[in-house]
Formats: structure tokens, sequence, C-alpha cells
């Protein structure tokens, strides 16, 4: 890259929306997983009885299993997010530098 092309793409307000944005997402998706991580965690620590029940009482899988299972689809379903609807968020706003700085 240029030092001219560099500068311009500084200088650029878009260029300054596409840094914002992506750094609240990136905010939110952390602050999202982390708070989904510790809620899994604390469960386990503190509330061990209610993790190892079982429903129905006859079942062989407790529901630990169901809460596992729950946290890893959470985690999917905003990987998947982030990659649908920010992803293409960013993109547009990458479209729109590249268009403009294309000479």
């Amino acid at each position: 890259m240029t030092s001219n092309l560099i500068e311009r793409l500084q200088n650029d307000p878009d260029f300054h929306v596409l840094s914002r944005e992506r750094h609240k997402s990136r905010v939110f998706m952390a602050g999202a997983m982390i708070l989904v991580l510790a809620f899994y965690l604390i469960c386990w620590a503190y509330f061990p009885a209610l993790i190892n029940a079982r429903i129905p009482a006859q079942s062989s899988v407790s529901l630990g299993v169901w809460f596992t299972v729950a946290v890893v689809l959470i985690s999917i379903g905003l990987s998947g997010y982030y990659t649908l609807v920010v992803g293409r968020r960013h993109d547009q706003l990458n479209q729109k530098l590249l268009g403009e700085e294309r000479p």
C-alpha cells in the first residue's frame, strides 16, 4: 500500500465507522461468550445438585449434559450471528471503502 492510500483511508469517515463497528462487534461477542461461560462454570461449581439432577428421575442423562449441549449451541449460534449478520455489514462497509479508493 502506498502512503497516500493509507493516509486517505485514515482520513475517511467510513473507515472510522468500520473500525468502530468492528470494535463494538468484537466486544459484544467476547462479552456474550464470557457471560455464557461464566454462568456455566458458576452453575457447575456452586450448584452441583441442580446439575446432577435427572429429568425424568429414571433417566441416565443428567441435567448437566443438556446444560453443556445448550452452551455449545449458544456458542454456535453466536458464531453464526457474527458470521452472517455482522460480517455482512462489515463487508458492505469494506466494499464501499474499496470502491472509493480504486483508481
